[in-house]
């Protein structure tokens, strides 16, 4: 071994460490990849500069905004909602419907974005037909994924892999050179889900919401006499939850009830204020403030115009990273939050210091407008909501033709593949589908970034001879068994680094090692960049997948709820790839 290939093999270690440690953001650590790798002169800077100005960021970019268009102009939330209406009564058939559509739409638009969009739609249907959303949403987040693999645009990983291969002299993939495959383990994935899957989700009691939280409903009033602590202050200057755990739902005071009060708000002597906590936490309160405990419910709010609900914390939400007062979530949308839902925990002791994460699920309370309102804010989804964003719907055929003429062109070969998406999605902006700054927000620079990293990283590992190296060892352990033993090896060294890593940073990590394996048993190198690109996708053993995110919270799901059946999934997709690719692309 050189010092090249030992100084690139730490670098290697050193990014999955800190990737699945997330010490810093994944986009930093890519960044700090690059710039390692120039100064150790691994790699030159206009090596490095490469990745940044590579096709596969173009076009991932556009078809992030094409996807955009599509969702803005409802095209989207109609094909949930029409799947809603032909399913009748019958849960099973709802179950197929949804599953279906979600795998075909997101064979086309961005998987994380479809997931998005159904969650609402699936929480909505079956809370009105009394069914468990848990039974639906995380087949849901399963079909998006399986529909990702079906074609080069499903997945942005997909277009990665697929951009690096001109620098190892092979010929992109085409937008359905993914479909055999893809598409029959979607078949294999769904006949699974519903043959034999969803009897293994736990069947979730839809509950009362607070009792779904373990959030103790008590409500009680106090009154606030001229000699307490509070009298005079502002509820910011109070600090009840953060002293004493308790959330402020209201004031009643002569004049008018004042439900979920400002910050600024002053506490007059005389006030009523409605909490809800802890006996513990209120009794604490009780003696520090010298407040009074109202024996009985005063009665002063209208019930009927207050409602507790779920929202679920968007994957590029702004929120995301802040606490609940830093982001002033309670002046900037009129809600208390009485707990938080995250990775099968309900947290509701000192929220107002808990970060924010993609994924979370917020039980809040408040007026039914405020609630409502929700529905149209893109950092924050509203789980089983009536409230309809505002679509642009005269677009919508538009939407379709831009996209389904994208694809087109790109399958004639009319125009390069990225030149062809870059076309649609300018002109999804330009004929109003959605606003430039709509586009902007849609485009997930943080994917960018840690392909660019990702892409200096493999240009390093091919160099250096480091990719060579990892393969020479690979081989020697697999000589002795069939040629299909390596490929084998390569899919599960790429599912297991999808569990750390995201999908495309696997992927882009295995690529060289598998092509120079395939290089250094004399077999055909492109079957085994389709087996890394259909493992670098087939991510579902555990529910750090963002599409599974999304659904982690809504359903109440356990970590062993996605380890059941994401090991089944995966164990498909195995197979089938294993059947499949060696006869598509011989080895």
């Amino acid at each position: 071994m050189t010092l090249e290939i030992a100084i690139v093999l730490v670098i290697l270690v050193l990014t999955i460490v800190l990737m699945a440690t997330e010490l810093w953001p994944v986009e930093v650590v890519a960044l700090l990849v690059v710039v390692t790798l120039v100064f150790t002169k691994l790699i030159t800077p206009e090596q490095a500069l490469d990745g940044f100005g590579d096709a596969s960021l173009v076009m991932i970019a556009s078809v992030l905004v094409m996807t955009a268009g599509i969702v803005h102009t409802g095209v989207a939330n109609r094909l949930g909602l029409w799947i809603g209406q032909i399913s009748g009564r019958s849960s099973l058939r709802f179950f197929i419907f949804s599953l279906l559509g979600i795998t075909c739409l997101s064979a086309f638009i961005n998987n994380v974005a479809a997931t998005a969009i159904f969650v609402p739609i699936v929480t909505g249907v079956a809370r009105r037909k009394k069914w468990s959303p848990a039974q639906f949403l995380m087949p849901l987040a399963f079909g998006s994924i399986l529909g990702g693999t079906c074609t080069l645009i499903g997945t942005s990983t997909n277009v990665a892999i697929s951009s690096s291969l001109p620098r190892y002299q092979l010929a992109p993939f085409g937008i359905f050179e993914f479909a055999p495959v893809g598409v029959s383990i979607a078949c294999g994935g769904i006949l699974y889900l519903v043959l034999v899957g969803r009897r293994w989700i736990p069947d979730r009691t839809q509950a009362d919401l607070a009792q779904q939280y373990h959030v103790k409903e008590f409500l009680t009033e106090i009154i606030v006499p001229p000699a307490s602590q509070l009298a005079g202050k502002t509820v910011y200057d109070c600090e009840l939850q953060l002293r004493f755990e308790v959330n402020l739902l209201g004031v009643i005071r002569e004049g008018g009830n004042i439900l979920v009060p400002h910050p600024r708000q002053e506490i007059r002597p005389n006030d009523l204020l409605l909490l809800e906590g802890k006996l513990e936490n209120i009794l604490h309160l009780k003696e520090v403030a010298n407040v009074e405990i109202r024996a009985e419910r005063a009665g002063g709010f209208d019930s009927d115009k207050v409602q507790m609900r779920e929202v679920l914390i968007a994957p590029r939400s702004e929120l995301i990273g802040q606490t609940l007062k830093e982001s002033q979530f309670r002046q900037r949308y009129g809600l208390n939050v009485l707990a938080i839902y995250r990775q099968g925990e309900s947290l509701i002791d000192k929220l107002g210091r808990i970060r924010l994460e993609a994924g979370d699920t917020l039980l809040v309370q408040g007026e039914d407008d405020r609630v409502g309102s929700l529905g149209v804010h893109q950092d924050l989804i509203l789980l089983g909501g009536t409230a309809v964003p505002a679509y642009r719907r005269r677009k919508a055929a538009l939407a379709i033709f831009i996209f389904v003429l994208s694809i087109a062109a790109s399958v004639a070969g009319v125009l390069p593949v990225a030149f062809c998406f870059l076309l649609g999605a300018t002109m999804m902006v330009l004929t109003g589908c959605l606003s430039t700054q709509q586009a902007y927000e849609h485009i997930d620079w943080r994917v960018l970034l840690l392909i660019a990293g990702m892409s200096s990283l493999g240009v390093a590992m091919k160099s250096s001879g480091s990719a060579g190296y990892v393969a020479a060892v690979m081989h020697s352990l697999t000589a002795s068994l069939p040629p299909i033993a390596l490929l084998a090896a390569l899919f599960w060294m790429t599912v297991l680094l999808t569990q750390p890593l995201s999908n495309a940073a696997a992927g882009l990590l295995v690529l060289p090692i598998a092509l120079a394996a395939a290089e250094a048993a004399g077999k055909n190198p492109r079957g085994f960049a389709m087996m890394v690109a259909i493992a670098a996708s087939i991510s579902v053993m555990t529910p750090f997948e963002p599409a599974c995110l999304l659904v982690y919270g809504p359903g109440k799901y356990q970590f062993l709820d996605f380890v059941k059946n994401g090991a089944a999934v995966t164990m498909i997709a195995f197979l089938v790839s294993m059947l499949l690719v060696p006869l598509l692309w011989p080895l």
